[in-house]
């Protein structure tokens, strides 16, 4: 019997697949929704210029927790990336000028 961790491990990786994820998927993270004040799921994408990306997020308070991956061909953009938030903006910040980067990313507000 596998553990409820690689279980949890295989939903996950099955919800986040970018050639999947759709509708469905983000009706059932919404189900995680109960937990939170608010809960925002999207992307973002940092071009070449970026070396900070402010992203008006529209919750109901600044993100008590914010967890993100990036993606690009160069394995190196997702190094020395980082965020940050305020109660109206969250901000990606990446070292990597040479490269674009797409960030996705859930914010969330406890309740």
């Amino acid at each position: 019997m596998p553990s409820p961790f690689s279980q949890g491990v295989q939903n996950a990786d099955d919800m986040f697949d970018s050639s999947t994820i759709d509708a469905a998927n983000i009706s059932a993270m919404a189900i995680l929704a109960v937990a939170f004040d608010d809960l925002l799921i999207s992307t973002a994408t940092l071009t070449t210029a970026d070396i900070a990306l402010g992203v008006t997020h529209g919750l109901s308070a600044t993100p008590d927790f914010v967890l993100f991956t990036g993606s690009n061909s160069s394995a190196s953009i997702v190094e020395g990336m980082s965020w940050s938030a305020d109660a109206t903006t969250l901000t990606f910040n990446k070292v990597d000028t040479e490269d674009t980067a797409i960030v996705s990313y859930i914010a969330g507000v406890l309740t």
